[in-house]
């Protein structure tokens, strides 16, 4: 979903940070290890977070995370996908109800 306006330019450069903080880390995955041999399920390259939970990253990059999970903004719009009372279950890899 992209919703355009809800972050600060400030904002952005800080979850980019955030973002980029992850990937030098090392804990960034390139593969396609379930693709097996399937060139239609390889896909094109999208990277992956392994092992890493965003809330926990150090600050200010988990702040910056855990800033957009009460912003007044992204709330309303998951209240209305995920119906309200969802929560985070394994840090940002699923919302629940």
């Amino acid at each position: 979903m992209i919703v355009r306006n809800v972050l600060s330019k400030s904002e952005v450069s800080a979850v980019n940070r955030a973002f980029d903080y992850v990937i030098d880390s090392g804990s960034v995955s390139t593969g396609s290890r379930h693709a097996g041999d399937s060139k239609s399920l390889q896909g094109t390259g999208a990277r992956w977070a392994m092992n890493t939970n965003l809330l926990e990253l150090p600050d200010p990059h988990g702040k910056v995370v855990r800033d957009l999970m009460v912003h007044p903004q992204i709330v309303h719009r998951l209240n209305h996908v995920c119906g309200i009372g969802w929560r985070l279950d394994l840090g940002l890899s699923s919302t629940t109800q």
